[in-house]
């Protein structure tokens, strides 16, 4: 019996060619100044390479190997900007937050269904191709208040929220521009000093556990108001009244 040993063949390295050049070949074929067989012989690019870009398999601005992202430059890009306006006016998107903003995004544009989300792989992937954005750890409240209100900050939120009164055509319509707020209310009730006898051991009636009500309010610009909204925690559950 003769015994043939398999050779397992070492996989060199996934791209020998530089980005730029790729770029250059791709762009020299469809302006028609090259074949493809000359551009890839000047730029020093694979032909399965730029084939598959010029026949729109893979997106040219796509430079590494394996599966191709799911936004195209252009969508991440404004995924990205939206990502970091958002941080800068003091409302930053945790990391699951970031996945929900960017499955609807997905979904709204066809690119996923409802049943198949994205998960925290395309987050430090899109986290990878976008090295200028972070996770970081927020400050707490009192503090990112004493130190971030500054007046560059105030003006940078007032210069946001007037591009969205101008985009959407609301500078002229108060009544659909209403300001919502939240407030946490303590059910511990702490009664005051009162005068009573020297003998008598003062009582007052007070919650046995020291849980927050939510209250949360809207009124417009022009003073009309909707009726407030209290959430209550009962046994793990948030109820809203």
């Amino acid at each position: 019996m003769e015994i043939r040993q398999q050779n397992n063949p070492v996989r060199g390295p996934y791209r020998l060619y530089d980005a730029n050049r790729l770029t250059d070949a791709y762009n020299a074929v469809q302006e028609g100044t090259m074949t493809i067989r000359r551009a890839c012989k000047v730029f020093a690019v694979p032909k399965s390479t730029l084939c598959d870009r010029l026949h729109g398999k893979i997106d040219i601005d796509v430079v590494q190997s394996g599966t191709p992202p799911l936004f195209s430059q252009e969508q991440e890009a404004f995924l990205a900007n939206h990502v970091k306006v958002m941080a800068d006016v003091g409302y930053g998107y945790s990391r699951q937050e970031t996945i929900n903003l960017a499955s609807d995004y997905a979904i709204h544009l066809g690119l996923r269904d409802k049943d198949h989300p994205l998960t925290d792989k395309w987050f430090y992937k899109f986290l990878q191709r976008w090295p200028d954005l972070k996770v970081v750890k927020p400050r707490s409240l009192d503090v990112a208040r004493a130190k971030s209100a500054t007046r560059l900050a105030v003006d940078n939120y007032f210069r946001e929220l007037e591009n969205i009164l101008v985009k959407y055509g609301l500078k002229d319509k108060p009544h659909l521009v209403y300001n919502v707020d939240e407030k946490g209310l303590s059910t511990e009730h702490k009664p005051p000093k009162i005068v009573s006898g020297n003998h008598h051991k003062t009582q007052a009636v007070t919650s046995g556990k020291s849980n927050t009500v939510t209250l949360i309010g809207g009124v417009n610009a022009i003073g009309h108001q909707v009726p407030p909204f209290l959430c209550f925690q009962v046994q793990g559950c948030w109820i809203l009244y």
